[in-house]
């Protein structure tokens, strides 16, 4: 479907695997930057009162999920998965077999892998799929990059977080535009 339909009623927000020890090979000022924007897309989703599914590949090995990401959540829970595709792990299928496909927000790391692999996926099962670019990281900005253009090339839209979320809003007479707005103004402000 054509990025023009997406709507936030039919949304859910995904945050895939940022984890203590991924961070250990990122880049510490571009994953700063990145979490700034995946704070702004599950703060928005917590007003709209959408499900945003944070995932964690081996927490064993990996670590838990970054402190800022449970911070943001009265009751934080994150989905345990070894493989490298969300839907490869059964409690998320079941999560999003509760919910009717609509639209896949995708943010977290790493682009090139789980990712792209859960894109991929949720593509052949009905949703339609937008990758938030400054919202989601690799290792290098090669493989950001090539996923990406893999992502493109499967028919998966790749977008930034200020436009996704301004087109959900629409318009600015909106009632969440002036949080929105806030939101950006305080992740651009930061150090």
């Amino acid at each position: 479907m054509s990025f023009k339909h997406l709507k936030y009623e039919d949304a859910i927000l995904c945050v895939i695997d940022v984890q203590d020890n991924l961070l250990k090979t990122m880049k510490k000022k571009v994953f700063n930057e990145k979490l700034k924007q995946i704070e702004i897309l599950v703060k928005m989703f917590k007003a709209w009162d959408r499900p945003t599914l944070v995932t964690e590949q081996y927490p064993k090995g990996l670590g838990p999920t970054h402190k800022s990401i449970k911070s943001w959540f009265t009751d934080f829970s994150a989905i345990p998965k070894t493989s490298f595709s969300c839907l490869g792990c059964q409690e998320f299928q079941n999560k999003v077999a509760s919910i009717k496909p609509g639209w896949a927000i995708l943010s977290g790391m790493e682009t090139h892998i789980c990712v792209l692999e859960t894109a991929l996926d949720l593509k052949s099962q009905g949703w339609d799929v937008v990758v938030a670019a400054d919202a989601v990281q690799s290792s290098t900005k090669e493989k950001w990059k090539w996923g990406l253009d893999q992502m493109a090339r499967e028919g998966i839209h790749v977008s930034s977080t200020e436009s996704i979320l301004f087109h959900c809003l629409r318009d600015s007479m909106h009632p969440n535009f002036r949080e929105l707005s806030a939101l950006l103004k305080q992740a651009n402000h930061r150090d």
